[in-house]
């Protein structure tokens, strides 16, 4: 999983993977973090919540880009199916109020 960071350096995207103990599956999702100055502290705080796939057999996150601004989000998924079996596909996402 490679991350990805906005041009400004405030705003980034990752890929992770879970490994759920009773089925030995693989769970992934991407988090999206933003670089917050509040004060003389800043701090890096999830955007939104964890960005899955409901159905649990595609290889979301296993590819993220953000836009120069970190507003917009393309997670590639390889195993997709929208195409045929494993043909792949790309989802699309636009950040607004920190929603996904």
């Amino acid at each position: 999983f490679v991350p990805s960071l906005s041009s400004d350096g405030r705003t980034f995207a990752v890929g992770s993977a879970v490994l759920n103990g009773e089925n030995k599956e693989y769970h992934l999702y991407v988090q999206v973090y933003r670089y917050k100055d509040e004060g003389n502290m800043g701090d890096w705080t999830q955007m939104g919540e964890n960005i899955h796939d409901k159905k649990g057999n595609h290889l979301i996150a296993y590819t993220v880009s953000l836009s120069a601004d970190g507003n917009v989000l393309v997670i590639g998924d390889p195993g997709g199916f929208k195409g045929g079996i494993n043909s792949g596909h790309s989802h699309v996402l636009r950040n607004v109020n920190d929603v996904w």
